[in-house]
């Protein structure tokens, strides 16, 4: 999905993660009445470290910030688990990742509600990442990771909820 179209329809949901619509982007990000669905992929490596991306200078929120591995809109008809895919092919080059779903929970921003699908990767091929959008792409130990204004408060959150998964158990072991 192209970030910078703001006119783009994307999916609108209920509180109970059901798409029920579409809304343009714009209207989104600017009215919280209004719930849009987005995905959120955690990208593990044979280390146990996620990937996180520095978002580019060029954003108008958060840039130059560690933010999750990949993530983006879901298009309005779009499958929430087409749309990581999409989203880890788009951002990161990754083609051939087994994504598996970890939770959903509503984002309460300042100007704009997100019902988030999370997911998890593990893989240790190239990475490609899509320099307009990432500054760079780079590899933490999740002990690592800690409330710095060098990450986005979204992914510090986020974090909060991973540590509460089997997932989260596995890796420690």
């Amino acid at each position: 999905m192209n970030a910078d179209n703001l006119s783009e329809e994307i999916a609108l949901y209920n509180q109970e993660g059901q798409q029920i619509g579409g809304i343009e982007r714009q209207t989104a990000h600017s009215d919280r009445r209004y719930l849009h669905g987005a995905v959120h992929i955690f990208l593990f490596n044979q280390n146990r470290e996620l990937l996180l991306q520095l978002r580019s200078r060029n954003k108008i929120l958060l840039p130059l910030r560690f933010d999750i591995s990949a993530g983006g809109h879901i298009a309005f008809g779009e499958r929430e688990d087409i749309a990581a895919m999409r989203e880890l092919e788009e951002e990161l080059g990754v083609r051939e990742a087994k994504i598996e779903p970890l939770y959903q929970y509503i984002w309460e921003g300042r100007s704009e509600r997100e019902y988030v699908f999370t997911y998890i990767t593990f893989y240790d091929g190239k990475i490609d990442f899509l320099k307009e959008e990432i500054e760079e792409v780079r590899f933490f130990k999740i002990s690592d990771i800690k409330p710095d204004p060098i990450f986005t408060p979204n992914l510090l959150f986020e974090l909060q909820l991973f540590k509460k998964t089997e997932y989260y158990k596995k890796l420690l072991y």
